[in-house]
């Protein structure tokens, strides 16, 4: 079954590769779904990122850095060696400022500009935070309910719009412990997840993408995601269908299943 679902993936890709593009509030926001976007570029789709800022207020004691200009840049080449890592195109980055992106005036500015990237790219799937943000961030919160607002605004082409979602565990010793690490304060409840799917050949380009978020994580915390994507979620990405324009399962294995 495993061989035949392979050899299905190749022919779907070869028939027609379709888009997917992820949509984040900063550099470094796509190690959440690593593996996944890293899957499907190895598969011969098109995968991009998109980050809504430069995350130039992103200040980490183990760096020289101070909030600014400076900081967004290296952040910004940090991206740009992470989404080589995985194997996917180059990033966009809007350029909004960190931390600023909460006022009605703001928020519709990206939704502006995040429809212009959807007209250029026309993806047919898009991925986003949650509501919870993962972490609980504001930004993240934000750019969740920017993007929803789009997908499912009247004419919208977005086929499929999933949450990331981390699924709730219930060993505080370990796994837990390694959810805190990773700042995942918001895991979502395990009966409200819709799509899981197998990443365990690209463990490697995450891991490789971690790595390049210097400026972010000590290599204790780039540790830490590690071994979440290993040991916790055993490879396997998990997330939400929020929104879908095509009939789809309950459970699916695949974010492309249906089109």
């Amino acid at each position: 079954m495993g061989k035949w679902r392979h050899g299905e993936e190749i022919l779907k890709v070869f028939l027609m590769p379709f888009s997917i593009l992820a949509i984040f509030a900063h550099p470094d926001d796509e190690v959440t779904v690593g593996p996944l976007l890293a899957r499907y570029a190895r598969l011969g789709h098109r995968v991009r990122v998109v980050a809504v800022t430069a995350g130039q207020k992103g200040v980490r004691p183990h760096t020289s850095y101070a909030a600014g200009h400076e900081l967004g840049a290296a952040r910004m080449e940090e991206f740009r060696r992470a989404c080589a890592c995985l194997g996917i195109e180059p990033p966009i980055v809007l350029r909004f400022e960190d931390g600023e992106v909460a006022a009605r005036g703001v928020i519709d500015q990206i939704i502006g500009e995040l429809n212009g990237v959807v007209a250029d790219l026309q993806p047919d799937v898009v991925i986003t935070f949650g509501p919870e943000g993962a972490s609980g961030h504001t930004d993240h919160r934000i750019i969740s309910s920017a993007v929803t607002e789009l997908a499912q605004t009247p004419g919208c082409r977005v086929r499929k719009l999933y949450y990331v979602a981390y699924p709730a565990v219930h060993d505080p010793d370990a796994a837990g412990d390694l959810l805190r690490r990773a700042m995942l304060a918001r895991p979502v409840d395990t009966s409200l997840l819709t799509t899981t799917v197998d990443c365990r050949e690209d463990l490697e380009a995450a891991d490789q993408a971690i790595g390049c978020h210097l400026t972010q994580w000590e290599p204790a915390l780039m540790d830490s995601w590690s071994a979440l994507n290993r040991t916790v979620l055993g490879g396997f990405v998990s997330l939400r269908l929020a929104l879908s324009r095509v009939q789809v399962r309950a459970r699916e294995d695949d974010i492309l299943e249906g089109l």
